[in-house]
């Protein structure tokens, strides 16, 4: 696509995006999120669809989002960001995935939880299906939801009895899911501030929304002791980082361990095989990640 400017590069993965395979999707690099944003809304004008955004991900065009953040940086990223990228990772793993997936080179670039992982820690819950509510505690906090009062942020669950909310990044709503002894009696989506019910549900997929969720088998501690022995990092400090750990806190720094928790981090493009990709200019998009 080298050469193309405004909306023509719009026009050009649309018709990409038209004439090929409906379960290949077209893959798009942009230089940053606000090429991506534009080209985004173009291709969806010329597909005839609305334009993407992070709460919705059921349209032919999902845009991945980039945290804002290096991997590197003693900053944690945001936790709405990390859920929208993670929500567009469990939409690319679906049986039926997008036409098209936007990202920026630097999303690319940053390293995943691999699919196989990413599925063993991704549940479906259906009504009338029996489990424990307190087995369903167990996976959501397993899989980084964090638990509040009142949810009304992505990633997060309330429980009041025999009622728990549930907001799963993947859905626009929370899921209020109502229990009758061990069975989900019902689903319903609401609305967070205005607590109205939008419409009754089937099932909700529960997927991850953290990066720090645990995948490896070997223990993280002995995984922490380790990494700290190789950096030279004071026994106090791994101690402490140990017993956070041990005793599930979140903790400032948490996410530059993100390797410690898994086994394998993979690239992006591990979950779009045979994909077909366009780059508008391969060679300054090289020049943003040397820098």
């Amino acid at each position: 696509m080298r050469g193309a400017q405004g909306s023509l590069r719009g026009f050009l993965l649309a018709q990409v995006a038209l004439h090929t395979e409906r379960r290949t999707p077209v893959v798009f690099v942009a230089a940053d999120d606000a090429q991506a944003s534009v080209v985004a809304r173009d291709c969806a004008f010329f597909l005839g669809c609305p334009p993407p955004s992070e709460t919705d991900l059921d349209g032919p065009i999902v845009l991945v989002p980039e945290f804002d953040v290096s991997p590197y940086a003693d900053v944690s990223p945001d936790a709405r960001g990390v859920a929208a990228r993670l929500a567009a990772l469990a939409r690319l793993l679906e049986g039926q995935p997008p036409s098209v997936v936007i990202l920026t080179v630097r999303s690319l670039m940053r390293r995943a939880i691999a699919p196989d992982a990413y599925r063993r820690h991704s549940t479906t819950w259906s009504v009338g299906e029996e489990i424990e509510r307190d087995q369903a505690m167990t996976t959501l906090l397993a899989s980084g939801y964090g638990r509040v009062d009142v949810v009304e942020d992505p990633g997060t669950f309330a429980v009041r009895g025999g009622v728990m909310d549930v907001f799963v990044p993947r859905l626009r709503f929370p899921v209020r899911i109502e229990w009758f002894g061990d069975e989900i009696e019902r689903m319903r989506l609401f609305d967070a501030e205005s607590q109205r019910s939008q419409r009754n549900i089937e099932a909700v997929c529960v997927h991850p929304v953290r990066e720090t969720i645990a995948t490896t088998s070997e223990p993280l501690r002995v995984r922490v002791l380790r990494l700290a022995d190789a950096l030279q990092v004071p026994s106090s400090r791994s101690r402490q980082v140990c017993e956070n750990l041990e005793r599930g806190l979140d903790f400032f720094g948490i996410d530059a361990l993100a390797p410690v928790f898994r086994d394998a981090m993979v690239p992006l493009w591990s979950y779009l095989p045979g994909a077909h990709w366009l780059v508008e200019d391969a060679d300054a998009l090289l020049a943003l990640v040397e820098h």
